[in-house]
């Protein structure tokens, strides 16, 4: 007899929907934790490996940290409660989103990052122009192309020029 009662009182209690709800709550308790996944993208939309991602319990101020892999996926076991996701990485603006995690289904958090310029870097270009005197190079009996004449010439820049009538 006590056996049909303890197999009737286990039935009543997890099959009823009276105590449906004891039931739940107790199944909750046993789990305190939910699992936050997600990918983190650059504006392009390719996936950013080694960004720090960390979630905070806004409760109880409890963080947990994951650093996403090579195509920029993330998993990290979290507290339920309220929390915010937040994901930096140098070279790109840090991120910041709130998300409810509940029991159940894991969460999926996408994030993605946009570039910040830390640093500006000018390039200022002249140009050096350099002119050929006209040699009159019949006068010496000699012959050389105007391409022979350039590279002599920008190869002894240097050098003291010499003016033709000497």
């Amino acid at each position: 007899m006590t056996s049909r009662f303890v197999i009737w009182a286990t039935f009543v209690f997890f099959f009823n929907p009276a105590f449906g709800e004891a039931g739940s709550t107790f199944g909750q308790a046993a789990k305190s934790e939910n699992r936050v996944t997600g990918t983190v993208r650059d504006a392009t939309g390719i996936g950013v490996p080694g960004a720090t991602v960390t979630v905070t319990n806004r409760t109880t101020k409890e963080a947990r940290t994951a650093t996403t892999g090579q195509d920029g996926n993330y998993s990290v076991n979290v507290p339920i409660g309220p929390s915010s996701v937040t994901v930096a990485l140098p070279g790109f603006r840090a991120a910041l989103q709130t998300v409810d995690v509940s029991a159940g289904a894991p969460v999926q958090v996408n994030i993605t990052l946009e570039t910040a310029l830390t640093e500006e870097i000018t390039v200022t270009a002249t140009k050096r122009e350099q002119t050929l005197a006209r040699i009159n190079t019949r006068a010496r009996g000699s012959r050389r192309s105007a391409t022979r004449i350039s590279a002599r010439s920008i190869s002894c820049r240097s050098a003291p020029t010499r003016s033709a009538g000497r």
